[in-house]
């Protein structure tokens, strides 16, 4: 099923190649091309479908996050987004997206400065518990969202 994008931060939707630049600089990774290009394409957006697989779970992606740096002092951007939350995370994981209830979709560099996996970090759970592995690409995680109301 194809993911389609809709609004949901009132913040332009596209994300120029200078402003991911800059938060690649800061963070000091470069994003995979993937990412790259549905955030400089979507950012701030809501996909739909929007439901995934988290464990026995799921969860919901509901704000794919911001690279605009006029709006960088709200939680959506990219870089305000890690700050908030950096201490409680391993080094070179960084988030990118937001569910409901807070928990975060993040690139893990950690075995990888080249190809991060997508994970979900669950603020809720202990350090050594709140990681869970979505997919080895974020091509590979939009191809698993579903809508829970018409999933089998």
């Amino acid at each position: 099923m194809p993911v389609i994008w809709e609004p949901y931060l009132e913040i332009p939707n596209i994300a120029s190649d200078a402003d991911i630049r800059q938060v690649e600089e800061v963070l000091g990774v470069r994003f995979p091309a993937d990412y790259r290009a549905v955030l400089q394409a979507h950012q701030g957006q809501m996909p739909e479908p929007s439901d995934f697989k988290v464990g026995r779970g799921n969860d919901v992606l509901s704000c794919l996050l911001h690279a605009t740096p006029s709006v960088r002092d709200n939680q959506y951007h990219l870089l305000s987004g890690y700050e908030i939350i950096r201490d409680y995370l391993p080094p070179t994981v960084f988030p990118i997206a937001e569910t409901p209830g807070g928990n975060k979709i993040c690139l893990d560099y950690r075995t990888s400065s080249d190809a991060p996996v997508i994970i979900h970090w669950n603020h809720e759970l202990d350090e050594d518990q709140a990681i869970t592995l979505l997919a080895p690409s974020f091509t590979d995680f939009l191809a698993k969202l579903y809508d829970l109301d018409h999933s089998v």
